[in-house]
């Protein structure tokens, strides 16, 4: 089903430098081939590896980190997304369950087809004609100077839900603000 594996860590944090290579040697002991983001693979001494994300096509992508490194992989990886699988390196990780602690049996749950897959909605929006990248918690407009007001509208599926004047307007995704 898998035969590759992408992986991105928190670069600033040992732990998840050591956990992301002992996890790219337990993959590939289970024959997967493991792409490493390119950052990730220069502070690993895996450079011959390494790929920028943008380019990187995995089938499934480990983020080993918080919240912050897989909104980091969401922004950056190429359409279609591969599943995701997040291990928490951090504090709160409202996106992320799996400890690292348990790291390898849950990339054995996903080798064994026992996983489920939680798909969210991303936001688009534009400035103008000009398209930002898709969020995948929340999109933030405020205005050039605190006084200044600007025009917004929000749509849903085509359809206007929302339109004001105001100075900032956020909206959130069921994944909400972290």
């Amino acid at each position: 089903m898998f035969k590759t594996a992408g992986l991105i860590a928190r670069l600033d944090m040992k732990e998840a430098l050591t956990l992301a290579s002992n996890l790219a040697e337990y993959l590939e002991n289970r024959g997967l081939t493991v792409h490493f983001e390119y950052e990730l693979a220069e502070k690993i001494g895996k450079t011959a590896k390494g790929i920028k994300l943008e380019e990187m096509k995995p089938d499934f992508l480990i983020t080993i980190g918080g919240d912050g490194t897989i909104l980091r992989a969401c922004l950056s990886l190429p359409k279609p997304e591969p599943p995701i699988l997040p291990v928490n390196m951090g504090v709160r990780g409202f996106l992320a369950e799996v400890t690292p602690e348990n790291a390898k049996e849950a990339v054995d749950k996903i080798l064994e087809g026992k996983f489920r897959l939680k798909k969210y909605s991303k936001l688009a929006s534009f400035i103008g004609k000009e398209r930002l990248p898709d969020a995948l918690n929340e999109v933030f407009v405020s205005a050039d100077t605190p006084v200044k007001l600007f025009h917004a509208k929000v749509w849903k599926n085509h359809a206007l839900v929302a339109e004001c004047r105001a100075d900032g307007l956020m909206v959130a995704t069921q994944v909400g603000s972290t």
